[in-house]
């Protein structure tokens, strides 16, 4: 038995506009809370939760291969960066994104002396020519790619599932932590609302592009290519198991 079929269902409730919020509440609720995975490497040295060190071990058990990473909302590229040490102490490459100008240009600053960095003043959105497909091809990212780090408080579930050109191998992805594990809330398909979109909708939604939950922070998910996930020898990766906090 495939234990992501076992655990959960794929399930296609659509708003009936692009103002409406979607919710509702799953069948199935359980609240198993237990410390286990890869949390347990979890460490910061830019990041908020633990990513860098639950990074790390990812990274040692799946290997890289472009060590190419990218990350929006960028913010600096130092302050909580999910790349940054990836980028200073691994050797990696890669491409951040920021809207806000004041914070695009401290972005530019820091990265000046890396030339295998670039910053793009931008803000990512799910249709028109700043997607995050358009964005990549114009400063032309590589099709491998090991890393996408996801942080938009708001409708990062839309321009997830609007991205379908690339296939990152693991996907860092925030999500909205007042809601619980059995709730299924999706941010409405609007750049102005940011309440930020549940756990589950965004479990869901990885598991539609091909995408298995591995770990679960305070306020991001972090997911592996089903190519991926057997290397991780987890037999029930729901949110009810993985998501401790």
């Amino acid at each position: 038995i495939n234990s992501n079929d076992f655990y959960n269902e794929i399930l296609s409730i659509q708003a009936d506009s692009e103002k409406d919020f979607l919710c509702y509440r799953k069948l199935s609720h359980r609240y198993v809370r237990k410390q286990n995975g890869l949390n347990a490497f979890a460490y910061n040295v830019n990041s908020q939760h633990g990513e860098d060190g639950i990074l790390e071990a990812i990274f040692n058990k799946i290997g890289t291969t472009s060590k190419y990473a990218i990350e929006f909302g960028g913010w600096d590229g130092i302050y909580l960066s999910n790349i940054r040490n990836l980028i200073v102490e691994k050797g990696f490459s890669g491409l951040f994104i920021e809207g806000e100008a004041d914070r695009a240009e401290n972005l530019l600053n820091n990265y000046k002396d890396y030339p295998n960095v670039a910053c793009v003043s931008a803000f990512v959105g799910f249709r028109g020519e700043n997607t995050l497909d358009n964005i990549l091809s114009r400063n032309n990212a590589p099709k491998d790619i090991d890393l996408l780090s996801i942080d938009i408080d708001g409708y990062d579930y839309h321009v997830w599932e609007a991205f379908q050109n690339y296939k990152p191998r693991i996907v860092i992805i925030e999500y909205n932590p007042s809601i619980p594990n059995d709730i299924m809330f999706i941010n409405p398909r609007d750049e102005g609302t940011f309440n930020g979109s549940s756990a589950a909708a965004l479990v869901e939604l990885g598991r539609k592009k091909g995408y298995s939950l591995i770990a679960v922070t305070q306020t991001n998910l972090i997911f592996v290519v089903d190519e991926e996930f057997d290397k991780f020898e987890i037999w029930d990766n729901s949110l009810e198991a993985l998501r401790t906090h």
